[in-house]
């Protein structure tokens, strides 16, 4: 299939303790309003515009019939590749070592292979080496005496398959934010499948004054939520 090559290479190319309550307002012109120990407000424009990279998402998806609310956990259990099509003999599109933990949607029962995503490629797996899981979330507890506080605004593009169904609610992860005030790792909480990646996406753009302890600045989990709401 080569729209299917072409596709995957153009993804390739295109390449988320204390408590913070934040909520993003997906619309047309958004806000997104920090409460509790964060008081600074952020806006956040979310466009009509349609990514390159979601575009050929949405193809993918139709072409295998994926849905994304059907997301799971797995992890590979012996090494291998991520394939561009259903098949051990079409083209590698990178490995997949055993432990790696990917999102899978569909299995293909005849081809024996699943329909999974691995940091944003779309690709498929053999049944095989493919075990569903649910991942324990793991963190250590920040120590500080003043919390982080927003600084910086972000800028959000609604997932255009999601607008399209109408799928609306709230996204809840952890986030880690360094000394220097940038969000460096995300885990999610409570989890909208077609919500996932934009409200990581958007996380990631937020700047912070960072937490401190005696005067100095410090690391810290923070619970984020992200309510996508769709304007009538």
């Amino acid at each position: 299939m080569k729209f299917l090559n072409s596709l995957i290479r153009k993804m390739l190319a295109a390449g988320i303790l204390i408590f913070i309550g934040i909520t993003v307002n997906a619309q047309n012109t958004d806000e997104l309003v920090a409460q509790d120990e964060v008081k600074a407000d952020v806006l956040v424009n979310a466009t009509d515009a349609v990514s390159e990279s979601e575009t050929l998402e949405n193809n993918f998806l139709d072409l295998y019939e994926v849905k994304l609310r059907d997301a799971k956990d797995a992890k590979i259990i012996m090494d291998t590749k991520l394939f561009s099509e259903p098949t051990a003999s079409s083209e590698s599109l990178g490995s997949l070592p055993q432990g790696t933990i990917v999102k899978s949607y569909k299995m293909l029962a005849r081809e024996q292979m699943w329909a999974i995503k691995y940091n944003g490629v779309w690709g498929f797996a053999p049944i095989t080496l493919l075990m569903q899981v649910k991942l324990r979330i793991d963190v250590k507890p920040s120590k500080y005496d003043k919390p982080p506080k927003l600084k910086a605004s972000a800028k959000l593009i609604y997932p255009e398959a999601a607008r399209k169904m109408g799928i609306e609610g709230q996204v809840v992860l952890l986030i880690h934010i360094g000394k220097d005030g940038k969000v460096n790792e995300t885990k999610i909480v409570k989890s909208i499948p077609e919500l996932d990646d934009a409200a990581i996406a958007t996380v990631k753009k937020v700047k912070f004054k960072p937490a401190e302890y005696k005067g100095k600045p410090v690391s810290v989990w923070v619970r984020f939520p992200v309510n996508f709401k769709l304007q009538n």
